[in-house]
């Protein structure tokens, strides 16, 4: 078919940054797990997984470097980005549980109103750029390991 003639014109495919296939392998929960490993890494403490039904929002409780509550969702998705709600249920979790801080961590991007929202309520936010960044600057051999199959990888955006 000429596309040229037929006035369609091809799209370009979805390109993903090479880190990040790694991550989007994972499956949801072995993603917060991940993200739970990576907190680890940059010196969170007392880290707790809360992920799977009932978590109101919240995937990670943990403590930071300076002695910080905060609470952490975790969003692995491919192709669209995250909107403001995720922001608003961790900043209603935050303000009842006490956390001081919120972490918004995305394999994606996030819309104009999930920025503004996080710059109402000081929520974090990291997206997949910023978060395979942050991997290879943190944790460089996580990478190296893209040969090895997952155990596994069932997919489920969250």
């Amino acid at each position: 078919m000429n596309t040229a003639r037929s006035g369609w014109l091809p799209l370009p495919l979805h390109k993903l940054p090479n880190g990040l296939m790694n991550v989007l392998a994972l499956n949801t929960y072995d993603f917060e797990a991940f993200a739970a490993h990576y907190l680890e890494v940059i010196g969170f403490t007392s880290i707790s997984l809360l992920g799977r039904s009932g978590h109101q929002g919240v995937d990670l409780a943990a403590v930071d470097s300076k002695g910080q509550s905060t609470v952490v969702q975790c969003k692995r998705h491919l192709h669209h980005m995250v909107s403001s709600e995720p922001v608003q249920r961790l900043h209603s979790f935050a303000l009842a549980r006490g956390a001081t801080r919120k972490l918004l961590v995305t394999t994606s991007d996030f819309t104009r109103q999930c920025e503004e929202e996080a710059a109402v309520t000081g929520t974090e936010l990291i997206n997949g750029k910023k978060l395979e960044s942050q991997i290879a600057q943190h944790m460089p051999n996580y990478f190296a390991k893209a040969s090895q199959p997952q155990a596994n990888t069932t997919s489920r955006n969250h």
